[in-house]
């Protein structure tokens, strides 16, 4: 079963760093296959930390005004398998992921 792991951080670390600052906020894991959507982001997130075993797609989104976020589909950014990678993030974001070749 292939697997993101999905780490949330409240910033980084001391000055300019690009350290994620630990204690996290929290973790998730989410299959990768057809689409799923991670749970939002925590108040405080600031930075998110992806691995993922699998060739897969991600898609960042907030909810639009009727609360619906958009999903990744096979044309989204595209990560190779055994990547881990950091991105800035929002309060409220979800991640969505698919499988891909």
């Amino acid at each position: 079963m292939a697997t993101l792991y999905l780490t949330q951080f409240g910033g980084t670390g001391v000055g300019n760093s690009d350290i994620a600052q630990e204690p996290s906020l929290g973790t998730q894991t989410l299959t990768i296959g057809s689409e799923t959507k991670s749970t939002a982001f925590v108040q405080n997130c600031r930075l998110i930390e992806i691995s993922v075993d699998a060739i897969c797609s991600i898609h960042f989104s907030l909810p639009d005004v009727n609360g619906n976020y958009t999903a990744a589909t096979t044309s989204s950014r595209r990560l190779p398998a055994d990547t881990i990678i950091y991105y800035g993030a929002q309060p409220n974001m979800k991640l969505s992921v698919i499988s891909n070749t």
